[in-house]
């Protein structure tokens, strides 16, 4: 393990890009994103001021965090140059958690407990586009695959399920008492995923 200076308690999430790890400060007084340089062994903590803290990061293909603010409805772009923090705002209420990248670049969220909860952002445009998911199913996880589609876990429903940009879900054999929670898609374009209440590491071989 490494020592992070002066951080207080840090228990968000994570991206690496080359050779930085970034990582969020998700508690009620952290409201900063750090990146761990691993060839320099040096932290660096950039203040974003959101409340309570930015809750999940991902890193873009020019080595830019993007991360969700839950309490502040909104996905933001860092720039680690400057400093200096973008934001775009999310509509109907929406609480951006966990966040991806397509392969086209599109930013992927979903809002856990809403009827919109997945919603893609447009980078360039800073367009926020929202789809339903129906039945309330509590998205959560979500993870970019090689085809340019997002898969996320649906952790009240008990299954998992793929979005593509034309907004068409498509989802797997649900599972009950799994709860699935966390997601990841190996480059076969298998995803893999955690099943928080049934204890168990679970992965949906589509070929």
């Amino acid at each position: 393990s490494i020592d992070i200076p002066d951080s207080g308690a840090v228990g968000g999430d994570m991206d690496v890009s080359g050779g930085e790890v970034w990582f969020t400060k998700a508690n009620s007084t952290g409201t900063s994103l750090w990146r761990y340089d691993i060839a320099a062994d040096q932290f660096t903590e950039f203040p974003v001021l959101f409340d309570q803290g930015p809750a999940d990061v991902v890193v873009d293909s020019a080595g830019d965090p993007w991360f969700t603010a839950p309490n502040d409805h909104s996905v933001n772009h860092l720039d680690p140059g400057s400093g200096q923090v973008t934001s775009f705002d999310v509509p109907d209420g929406l609480s951006p958690w966990d966040i991806a990248i397509a392969t086209d670049g599109q930013i992927w969220f979903t809002s856990r407990f809403t009827p919109q909860g997945v919603g893609r952002l447009d980078p360039a445009t800073g367009v926020v586009s929202t789809f339903l998911t129906p039945s309330n199913p509590g998205p959560q996880g979500i993870a970019a695959s090689p085809d340019g589609s997002v898969w996320f876990s649906q952790t009240t429903k008990g299954n998992i399920a793929r979005i593509d940009n034309t907004g068409t879900i498509t989802e797997a054999k649900t599972i009950k008492g799994s709860e699935p929670f966390g997601i990841v898609v190996a480059p076969n374009g298998d995803p893999w995923y955690t099943m928080m209440f049934a204890d168990k590491v679970a992965t949906l071989q589509l070929r």
